[in-house]
């Protein structure tokens, strides 16, 4: 069997370099993203984190193709984004999306077949290493049962697990997470996170968005922080997850400290003090 396309990459060499990338919705006057520039090199799994609306399903669908940044340039293998095909660019990343919708009646075999699709050529039918990576995907996700059922018939946990297979099923050098652990218990957030970080011990590049601070410190080699569109914070979890930087862009009291029995730093909040800046004025109290 052929190495993997990611295997003969050259050391050091990054596979995304985004270059003071700018990005904002038609008709809204502020920018959603501002002069934002990075570089994501393969074996390594990067967290994307940032308060609400700062920005990172935004940056995560640049960077996968789905948008078009206006002003500055990605750059996938050297090449502009904006002038790779979708069926090749589709061999190179995939995405695990936040929102998704499969389409009526289908099975969660074949949405997860749906990775395969650009490894497919047109008019052929899948063949034995497709039919082979999707049942893996399927069984590494714990979903092998579930393979007959239909999608719209899971639970929304269930049907997160299947958006995670699908993207694994793949194959790509690249893997994108946005959220995709939000709608699943402790038990399989972790075995995903664990599947994409050998992953990415194995060569692949992959980049999740996590609203869990501890899981990014536990599984993340380096961070990107957002606020406001503006990237303020990168480096490893130890150098962007600090009090001062959790005060300033999430408005939250914390400590960091390294958890022996976790083996990663802990952020542990203040959950009972009362920092919400929110707009409201007179009697904010949910009670009154």
């Amino acid at each position: 069997m052929n190495e993997p396309a990611w295997a003969d990459r050259r050391p050091g060499e990054a596979l995304f370099v985004v270059e003071s990338v700018s990005f904002a919705y038609e008709h809204e006057k502020n920018q959603v993203l501002r002069d934002v520039s990075l570089r994501l090199h393969p074996g390594r799994f990067y967290g994307l984190i940032g308060p609400n609306g700062c920005g990172k399903t935004t940056l995560v669908d640049l960077l996968s193709g789905c948008k078009e940044a206006a002003t500055g340039t990605i750059f996938l293998d050297g090449r502009r984004i904006g002038a790779i095909g979708k069926r090749q660019l589709a061999r190179r990343l995939a995405l695990a999306p936040q929102e998704f919708d499969v389409g009526f009646g289908f099975t969660v075999e074949e949405t997860v077949m749906m990775g395969r699709h650009p490894h497919i050529g047109r008019f052929q039918a899948a063949g034995p290493d497709d039919w082979a990576k999707a049942r893996a995907a399927m069984a590494a996700l714990g979903i092998l049962d579930l393979a007959a059922r239909s999608v719209g018939s899971l639970s929304g946990g269930q049907k997160q697990r299947v958006i995670v297979a699908r993207a694994l099923a793949q194959d790509t050098p690249a893997l994108f997470l946005d959220e995709a652990t939000a709608n699943l218990d402790v038990r399989h957030a972790l075995h995903i996170f664990n599947i994409v970080r050998r992953l990415t011990k194995e060569g692949r590049m992959a980049l999740a968005v996590a609203h869990d601070l501890n899981l990014a410190a536990a599984f993340c080699d380096y961070l990107f922080c957002l606020k406001d569109g503006r990237l303020v914070a990168a480096g490893e979890p130890s150098a962007v997850l600090t009090a001062e930087i959790i005060r300033e862009v999430f408005a939250a009291e914390a400590a960091v400290a390294w958890n022996a029995y976790s083996g990663a730093l802990q952020v542990s909040y203040r959950y009972f003090a009362d920092n919400y800046s929110g707009h409201c004025s007179g009697n904010c109290s949910p009670l009154a």
